[in-house]
């Protein structure tokens, strides 16, 4: 009897276990294959806890190698469903740039209590008399030439084996290749893993230390376990790179329930201290609570980051019509304020010119600058530019370069299929064919190099994160260490010319519903007045003017300190300052003034021949108040009045003005028939028709290129935000759904709902949110991040990095 109990016990707690595991959300676990039986065990333990103290199932995948990993993060589905990662923190960061979209849960903790690790440089002893310092290593490897060094490594995308020793390489001028090249010293590389095939283990960063302790290879790298565990220690040194690295990470989907996050976040943070035990793994801690390990993926976050090579410009000046000496210098400065990675070509530093720009006077006041990309075979950008002074002439060549100029970027080397790091503001899409031009290296910090003839890539898949190519002229893999590089020229698209068709279409359906109206309508019989003329401008400064309304309080309101909830004066200084740099020059710090000398008698032709006279004009700047005595506020006040008054200000306000500008132009349209009723619209008194194709590209091309305009200028807009606190942020988020969805960025995606979110950082000085869940505020700021719809979600987020909040009454 007491048997059966004890056997139905036992399967009613089975059971009552199976449906609670059965209602668990299933995640994917992946980690990163390092060979390692106690790294493996790790994983394993880690899956079994948060399975048992979190409200997840999670359901172990096969491990991958570096690059799959970062393959495999980066073209996660929503169908794949949800998953946990243990990433490496190179693997971290290169997912990351090329948009994998996932959230940092925790970082792991080694038996000593550390969360971070160092990368060591190993060498035989033979090759030295003591141990050697970092610069000594260098200055070996560099005089080490008849037979240049030889570099080994187990995988490129290992962040202490390869990324850091590539970097040192570099900050060397050492560089992998046969031989030395003027300044450039030598070294040879090998993959250890080049020639396994498939099915056969993969060497790990322990045979590094072997082969060098048996003369195999000069020097390779590893980090603190592999050195701690070699076994050949009494032949080798071990030479300490100088940045701390962050210890494995564990990631999840992004868009994995809030909720759950917050579950696993609680289970990590209720480890005990040996709850792992295997390896360096002794247990996991929550992110958050690791500053040193944040620290450490920030610094490697930066060292990673692709920056776009300097393009030097060499402008000449016209035989036939020459620009005066003081426009061409406007115009190098215009290059060198235009923040990109074009400067002007320095002949006494410089070996090559990338660019040639041939300036030349047409007529007073205007000047025709003339492109051309060197080494390529790719027509001259022509641009008729007029100006009233030489600061003006700055600002339109400024802008010339950042809305009309080609580009030039080079692939990204750590991924073998050819990727370019997008950080360009013109849209990329598949099937684009660009000229890419293979160019070896002499020295590049003075633009020496050979180059290839150019040949065609295709871009085969693009995001907003970056684009990858096709061609024959690229190699089967990239060598990261390598002197050679592969340059892209990015040529802008056409600007479209469809742009008056849709126009011309537009207004005559705009023109034949108001004949149409007239006609069934019979009330009226007088004359049509003359229909104003609607174009892609007239709609572009309707959507402008609805925006300026919009603010126009702030025309005659500047804030007090109580309306002040947080202000960033760092970044609000940058946002004067980017404004100052584009040649607006805020008036609010200096009073300009014009003087004329001469100017009667220099017109005299006789006494301007005899005596050398000449009429001659001056602007003098005189600083009116200095910025660092006045308060936060005073200067916020001054900031938002120079932007309302100058329209400098983006045209994005937080929502779509496009259909409400529509309206306004139709309504002027039709206002001499004097329509009593709208019998076209769909809302209210709306004469357009929301879902008409012809009106919704319409609205989707100006709303993209809102989007990307706002990314360069300030947004300034009020929202009734929810109001989210945690350790480290105070997150502002609006939420709103589309009259009609569009599409963004091409057809690429479809938006039906707008998710706006500004994040201030706990340490700020913010007056007390923590009391209410949503607040009526200004934000003042730039959009920092756009994550586009994927996978059909329709859902558009713009990210805000905000330089102040201004709260207001709801009567204002």
């Amino acid at each position: 009897m007491w048997l059966s109990i004890f056997v139905a016990l036992v399967l009613l707690l089975s059971s009552l276990t199976t449906a609670s595991s059965q209602g668990k959300k299933e995640l994917k676990f992946v980690g990163i294959d390092l060979n390692s039986a106690k790294t493996t065990n790790a994983d394993n333990k880690l899956v079994n806890y948060l399975t048992l103290h979190a409200p997840v199932k999670v359901v172990a995948d096969e491990a991958q190698t570096y690059e799959r990993m970062i393959r495999k993060l980066v073209e996660w589905k929503p169908e794949d469903g949800f998953y946990l990662a243990r990433v490496t923190p190179y693997v971290f960061v290169a997912a990351s740039m090329l948009g994998a979209d996932f959230e940092i849960l925790a970082t792991y903790q080694n038996p000593a209590g550390g969360r971070t690790y160092h990368s060591y440089f190993v060498v035989n002893r033979k090759a030295f008399t003591t141990q050697p310092t970092l610069d000594q290593l260098m200055q070996k490897l560099r005089d080490q030439q008849t037979t240049p060094a030889k570099f080994i490594y187990h995988d490129k995308f290992s962040t202490s084996s390869y990324f850091l020793p590539s970097l040192f390489f570099r900050s060397n001028d050492i560089y992998s290749m046969p031989n030395a090249i003027d300044d450039l010293k030598a070294v040879t590389s090998q993959d250890i893993n080049a020639n396994i095939v498939p099915g056969q283990d993969r060497l790990g960063s322990s045979e590094l230390v072997t082969r060098v302790a048996n003369e195999q290879a000069d020097i390779a790298a590893v980090w603190d376990v592999t050195k701690e565990a070699a076994a050949d220690k009494d032949k080798v040194y071990f030479v300490q790179l100088p940045i701390a690295l962050p210890n494995d990470l564990l990631v999840c989907s992004a868009k994995l329930e809030a909720p759950i996050k917050d579950e696993l976040r609680n289970a990590i943070r209720a480890m005990a201290p040996n709850q792992i035990d295997s390896g360096d793994f002794k247990t996991w801690v929550d992110i958050d609570a690791a500053r040193d390990a944040k620290l450490a993926l920030g610094e490697l976050t930066h060292l990673a980051e692709q920056r776009s090579a300097a393009i030097t410009i060499k402008i000449m000046n016209s035989s036939e019509s020459p620009v005066s000496p003081a426009n061409l210098q406007a115009i190098a400065q215009a290059i060198r304020l235009s923040n990109t990675e074009f400067i002007p070509y320095d002949e006494d530093y410089h070996a090559r010119a990338d660019i040639e720009w041939c300036a030349e006077m047409i007529h007073d006041g205007a000047i025709r600058l003339c492109s051309k990309i060197n080494d390529v075979n790719l027509d001259a950008q022509e641009f008729e530019i007029s100006f009233t002074d030489g600061e003006d002439l700055k600002k339109r060549v400024g802008g010339l370069i950042h809305s009309r100029m080609h580009r030039i970027r080079y692939v990204w080397p750590y991924e073998d299929h050819p990727t370019v790091i997008r950080d360009v503001e013109f849209p990329i899409v598949p099937k684009t064919v660009f000229k890419v031009v293979k160019t070896t290296w002499k020295n590049p910090k003075r633009n020496d190099f050979y180059f290839d003839d150019a040949f065609d890539a295709t871009v085969s898949t693009a995001n907003s994160f970056g684009f990858q190519l096709a061609g024959a002229g690229f190699p089967a893999k990239f060598d990261p260490m390598s002197n050679v590089s592969y340059r892209v020229i990015l040529v802008r698209p056409p600007e479209e010319g469809r742009g008056a068709i849709v126009t011309v279409l537009f207004v005559g359906l705009l023109l034949l519903a108001g004949i149409g109206a007239a006609f069934d309508l019979q009330r009226k019989r007088k004359k049509l007045q003359e229909v104003p003329l609607v174009n892609g401008e007239t709609f572009k400064r309707t959507c402008r003017k609805l925006a300026e309304n919009y603010r126009s309080f702030w025309r005659t309101h500047r804030p007090a300190e109580a309306d002040v909830l947080w202000c960033d004066r760092d970044r609000l200084e940058k946002i004067i300052a980017d404004l100052k740099a584009s040649g607006s020059n805020p008036d609010f710090d200096v009073v300009r003034s014009r003087t004329r000398s001469l100017a009667i008698l220099a017109n005299v032709p006789l006494l301007n021949r005899f005596l050398n006279l000449s009429a001659g004009s001056a602007v003098n700047e005189i600083l009116t108040m200095d910025p660092s005595k006045v308060s936060d506020t005073r200067r916020l006040g001054d900031t938002i009045k120079f932007l309302i008054d100058k329209q400098a200000l983006s045209p994005f306000v937080g929502e779509k003005l496009e259909w409400d500008a529509l309206n306004q132009i139709a309504s002027e349209i039709f206002e001499p028939v004097s329509l009593e009723t709208s019998q076209t619209g769909i809302n209210g008194d709306d004469l357009i028709w929301h879902q008409h194709p012809m009106l919704l590209s319409l609205v989707a091309r100006h709303f993209t290129a809102v989007i990307e305009e706002s990314k360069q200028n300030v947004c300034f807009f009020s929202k009734k935000w929810r109001v989210k606190e945690s350790q480290t942020e105070t997150t502002l988020a609006y939420t709103s759904q589309l009259v009609s969805p569009v599409a963004f960025n091409g057809k690429k995606s479809m938006v039906q709902s707008l998710i706006l979110r500004a994040q201030v950082p706990s340490n700020a000085e913010i007056c007390d949110l923590s009391q209410t869940d949503e607040v009526n505020a200004w934000v003042l700021g730039k959009i920092c991040r756009v994550d586009a719809p994927r996978n059909g979600d329709q859902t558009l987020m713009l990210t805000f990095r905000p330089a102040a909040l201004v709260k207001i009454d709801d009567s204002e």
